[in-house]
């Protein structure tokens, strides 16, 4: 009984142990790792409607280009690669300069959010213990312009494998595919669900200063 007490005294809620923002001013408390492994954000990656909806289009993507660049004898694994390989090259470069485009976006709306929070709205969220629910959703343009970032990197990569004289894998093919094709997807639906972020934060900036009068 005694350990189980004492392990719940060292290890408190998130709330109740992140309610100030003196938590974050700590350099070990606000890098990414750090930010995600307390808000769980990784989690969305496979237990949300976003991931659903990536692993369904990135599937059908999948099964798509295989019927349109495969020969009628599957068993034989006939491609008609030179078509195959010159679409992803094309199609490789888009997804690239959107990616690049998106990153920007991203980037650009973190910093219009931020600069319209002033201090008393972060000494309201202080003062209501509310900082660690405030990070949380802060933390949302951080982990999109990671992910965007991945999806880039792995988009560059493949691209690069594409222009590489190599023997043709089917099973690396399905595996790059798939995987880019889920990064991708993801990243603009959940650059989408930014939107609802947005207002999330300025329906919760409203309620405190509404309250504080």
């Amino acid at each position: 009984m005694s350990s189980k007490k004492n392990e719940s005294v060292e290890q408190p809620s998130p709330p109740s142990e992140r309610a100030s923002f003196d938590h974050y001013i700590k350099p070990k408390n606000n890098r990414f790792m750090s930010l995600l492994s307390d808000t769980k954000k990784y989690r969305e990656l496979y237990t949300t409607k976003e991931a659903g909806i990536s692993f369904f289009l990135s599937s059908f993507t999948l099964l798509l280009l295989m019927i349109i660049y495969s020969g009628e004898n599957w068993i034989d694994e006939i491609f008609y690669l030179d078509k195959l390989l010159s679409f992803l090259d094309t199609f490789l470069l888009t997804i690239i300069a959107g990616l690049f485009t998106l990153l920007g976006l991203s980037i650009a709306s973190f910093a219009l959010l931020t600069g319209s929070i002033d201090q008393k709205f972060l000494s309201i969220i202080e003062h209501d213990g509310k900082a660690y629910t405030f990070m949380s959703l802060i933390f949302n343009f951080y982990f999109t312009s990671f992910i965007i970032g991945i999806s880039l990197t792995m988009s560059i990569f493949n691209f690069l494998l594409l222009n590489i004289p190599l023997d043709f894998s089917l099973v690396s093919f399905i595996g790059l595919t798939f995987i880019n094709s889920y990064l991708v997807f993801f990243s603009i639906i959940y650059s989408i669900m930014l939107l609802g972020t947005s207002i999330r934060m300025l329906l919760f900036k409203f309620h405190k200063i509404k309250s504080q009068k």
